[in-house]
Protein backbone atom coordinates (compact mmCIF):
# COMPACT_ATOMS: atom_id res chain seq x y z
CA UNK A 1 0.00 0.00 0.00
CA UNK A 2 0.99 3.96 -0.68
CA UNK A 3 -0.03 6.25 1.43
CA UNK A 4 0.81 9.97 0.51
CA UNK A 5 0.60 12.90 2.87
CA UNK A 6 1.49 9.38 6.11
CA UNK A 7 2.99 11.76 9.13
CA UNK A 8 -0.54 13.13 10.79
CA UNK A 9 -4.28 12.44 10.47
CA UNK A 10 -6.42 10.23 8.25
CA UNK A 11 -2.86 9.51 6.06
CA UNK A 12 -0.82 8.42 9.64
CA UNK A 13 -4.37 6.43 10.80
CA UNK A 14 -4.14 4.70 7.63
CA UNK A 15 -0.82 3.61 7.17
CA UNK A 16 -1.15 2.36 10.83
CA UNK A 17 -3.98 0.12 10.21
CA UNK A 18 -3.01 -0.89 7.04
CA UNK A 19 0.49 -2.70 8.54
CA UNK A 20 -1.69 -3.47 11.72
CA UNK A 21 -3.31 -6.27 8.77
CA UNK A 22 -0.33 -7.04 7.35
CA UNK A 23 0.26 -4.54 4.42
CA UNK A 24 3.72 -3.88 3.93
CA UNK A 25 2.95 0.23 3.76
CA UNK A 26 4.99 2.91 1.91
CA UNK A 27 4.22 6.47 3.83
CA UNK A 28 4.97 9.52 2.03
CA UNK A 29 6.19 12.52 4.15
CA UNK A 30 8.03 15.89 2.98
CA UNK A 31 11.38 16.25 5.54
CA UNK A 32 13.53 13.81 7.23
CA UNK A 33 11.33 15.00 10.99
CA UNK A 34 7.76 13.57 9.19
CA UNK A 35 9.47 10.52 8.62
CA UNK A 36 10.65 10.07 11.76
CA UNK A 37 7.23 11.34 13.14
CA UNK A 38 5.60 8.39 11.04
CA UNK A 39 8.32 5.66 11.84
CA UNK A 40 7.83 6.53 15.69
CA UNK A 41 4.20 5.80 15.76
CA UNK A 42 4.54 3.09 13.59
CA UNK A 43 7.31 0.95 16.29
CA UNK A 44 4.88 2.35 18.77
CA UNK A 45 2.30 0.92 17.38
CA UNK A 46 4.28 -2.64 17.05
CA UNK A 47 3.78 -2.77 12.93
CA UNK A 48 7.52 -0.39 12.50
CA UNK A 49 9.15 -3.64 10.27
CA UNK A 50 5.87 -3.04 7.73
CA UNK A 51 5.93 0.73 7.41
CA UNK A 52 8.67 2.83 5.36
CA UNK A 53 8.62 6.40 5.15
CA UNK A 54 9.50 7.56 2.16
CA UNK A 55 10.64 11.27 1.98
CA UNK A 56 8.75 13.08 -1.24
CA UNK A 57 6.95 16.06 -1.85
CA UNK A 58 4.23 14.67 -3.91
CA UNK A 59 3.51 18.21 -5.48
CA UNK A 60 7.02 18.33 -7.10
CA UNK A 61 6.27 16.47 -10.18
CA UNK A 62 9.82 15.88 -10.98
CA UNK A 63 10.72 14.19 -7.69
CA UNK A 64 7.50 11.78 -8.39
CA UNK A 65 8.72 11.02 -11.47
CA UNK A 66 12.17 10.27 -10.14
CA UNK A 67 10.73 8.18 -7.11
CA UNK A 68 8.66 5.91 -8.91
CA UNK A 69 10.94 3.35 -10.35
CA UNK A 70 12.15 2.85 -6.89
CA UNK A 71 9.01 2.12 -5.53
CA UNK A 72 7.60 -1.80 -5.06
CA UNK A 73 4.24 -2.23 -6.88
CA UNK A 74 1.54 -1.46 -4.92
CA UNK A 75 -1.75 -3.23 -4.26
CA UNK A 76 -3.58 0.37 -3.57
CA UNK A 77 -2.92 4.31 -2.97
CA UNK A 78 -4.29 6.21 -0.49
CA UNK A 79 -3.97 9.63 -2.23
CA UNK A 80 -3.89 11.53 1.09
CA UNK A 81 -1.67 14.63 0.23
CA UNK A 82 -2.50 17.17 -2.12
CA UNK A 83 -3.25 20.52 -2.59
CA UNK A 84 -6.55 22.19 -3.85
CA UNK A 85 -6.49 24.10 -7.85
CA UNK A 86 -9.57 26.01 -9.10
CA UNK A 87 -10.15 24.32 -12.81
CA UNK A 88 -10.85 21.91 -15.31
CA UNK A 89 -8.22 18.80 -14.75
CA UNK A 90 -6.86 19.36 -18.38
CA UNK A 91 -6.60 23.09 -17.40
CA UNK A 92 -4.36 23.19 -13.77
CA UNK A 93 -0.69 21.76 -13.89
CA UNK A 94 0.64 17.63 -13.45
CA UNK A 95 1.54 18.53 -9.86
Amino acid sequence: MLVTGANSGFGLASVLRFAGRGWDTWGTVRSKAKAKVLTDAAKAAGVGDRVHAVVLDVSDHDAVVAAWPKMPPFYGVVNNAGYSALGAVEEVSAA
